[in-house]
Order: C-alpha cells, then sequence, then structure tokens
C-alpha cells in the first residue's frame, strides 16, 4: 500500500478519477483501488500519523510509550512484512486533531530512536 499527498485536492480527485479500479499493476491480479484517506471523511482533521524512520526492532509498545505523553491514543500499529518483520515505519491515530498536532509539533525531526 501506499499514501499520497497531493498539494492541491483537485490533482487528488483527478488522479482517483483517473486511477482508482483502472489499472492493474505487474503481478497484481486486481486493479489499484485509489480512495481519499480516512482524514477526507472529517474535513481534514489529521488524527492519524505515519511515522517513518523506525528502527526494525521497535515495537509497537515503543511506538505506544514515545506518542503516549501527548494525549488518549487509539491506535498504534507497526507496519510488518509478510514475514513478521518490522517495515520501519508505523500509523499512530489520536482521539483528536489537538493531540495530533501536538505530538507532531513536539517529535517532527526530533527523536532518534535506540537501535
Amino acid at each position: 500500500c501506499a499514501f499520497l499527498t497531493y498539494c492541491a485536492r483537485e490533482s487528488a480527485i483527478k488522479a482517483q478519477n483517473a486511477l482508482h479500479e483502472q489499472k492493474t499493476l505487474p503481478g497484481m491480479t486486481r486493479p489499484i483501488q485509489v480512495k481519499p484517506a480516512d482524514s477526507e471523511s472529517r474535513g481534514g482533521k489529521d488524527r492519524k500519523l505515519f511515522v517513518g524512520m523506525l528502527n526494525k526492532q521497535q515495537t509497537e509498545e515503543d511506538v505506544y510509550r514515545l506518542f503516549e505523553p501527548y494525549g488518549v491514543i487509539e491506535e498504534c500499529t507497526v507496519l510488518r512484512g509478510p514475514d513478521g518483520n518490522s517495515k520501519g515505519c508505523a500509523f499512530v491515530k489520536f482521539s483528536t486533531h489537538t493531540e495530533a498536532q501536538s505530538a507532531i509539533s513536539a517529535l517532527h525531526g526530533s527523536q532518534t530512536m535506540p537501535v
């Protein structure tokens, strides 16, 4: 899966209209799905954060502890491959947009996870 952010909403809609269920990528059996992210239904009030560049040994608990001081966490998921190994990234979903923004303000570019 992948997440894209467009500078203009119109560009995102154009991509969705052109690609959703229209193209099948090499090696796949079904066409790709292109849909607005979960935040679109809330008017852009993002609560789910993408956390990249994690050490592949970090667990959900490690990520949860890092973000817990900034608000109520509804979900914390480290992305894993078919072999169960971490892909080095995670999603953290807060209960409010304000909490998510607080975490971004405090942590963006400021933390190096232990090896």
